[in-house]
C-alpha cells in the first residue's frame, strides 16, 4: 500500500474527532442559549404578571380579590427565578396593596365627613406610592436583559480577533 494512502488513513481519525468536537460543542451552545431564552420568558411573565396587577391597582383604585390573587401568585413564583432584591421589592409592594384594601374597606363603612376625607386623602397617598414604587423600580432589569455573551463559533471568533488585530495595524498594513 503506498504510503500517502497510510498518511491519509492516519489523518482520518484525528479529522473525523475534531468534527465530532465542533458538533458537540455547537450542540451544547444551542442548549444554552436555550436555557437561557427558557428563563427569560419564565421571568418576563412574571413581570407582566406584576404590571397587569399594578395597572388593575391604578385604574380600579383599589385592590381587589382578582388582583390579590394575580399579586400573591407572582410572589409565589418569583421566590425562584429572582434574587433578594426583587422579592424586598414585591413584598413591600404587596404591603403596600395591601395598606390600600384597608383603606378602600375604611372608605366603604365611613360615613361622609372629615374622617372619611382623610381616609380617600390616604388612599389616594398609597395609590401614588404603589404606582410610583413600579415605575421607578429597575429590578427587574437586570434580570430579564438578554445580555449573555455570544459564545463564537471557530470562524467567527477567527474573524473577530483579525477584525482587532487590525485595528491595532498601521495603514500600511490594511
Amino acid at each position: 500500500m503506498p504510503i500517502w494512502i497510510q498518511v491519509l488513513q492516519a489523518l482520518l481519525t484525528p479529522a473525523i474527532a475534531i468534527g465530532v468536537g465542533v458538533i458537540a460543542y455547537m450542540q451544547w451552545r444551542t442548549a444554552h442559549q436555550k436555557v437561557v431564552l427558557d428563563l427569560f420568558a419564565r421571568r418576563i411573565a412574571i413581570v407582566e404578571m406584576v404590571e397587569t396587577a399594578v395597572d388593575s391597582i391604578y385604574e380600579n383604585k383599589e385592590f381587589g380579590d382578582d388582583t390579590e390573587k394575580l399579586l400573591h401568585d407572582c410572589v409565589r413564583r418569583a421566590r425562584y427565578l429572582f434574587g433578594a432584591d426583587v422579592m424586598e421589592y414585591l413584598k413591600s409592594l404587596w404591603f403596600l396593596a395591601q395598606d390600600l384594601k384597608r383603606h378602600c374597606v375604611s372608605l366603604s363603612v365611613t360615613e361622609p365627613g372629615p374622617k372619611r376625607d382623610a381616609i380617600d386623602s390616604d388612599r389616594n397617598r398609597v395609590l401614588r406610592a404603589i404606582f410610583h414604587a413600579h415605575r421607578e423600580e429597575t429590578v427587574f432589569f437586570s434580570y430579564i436583559r438578554m445580555d449573555q455573551k455570544l459564545v463564537l463559533t471557530p470562524l467567527q471568533w477567527l474573524v473577530e480577533r483579525n477584525k482587532i488585530r487590525l485595528s491595532y495595524a498601521d495603514d500600511k498594513q490594511r
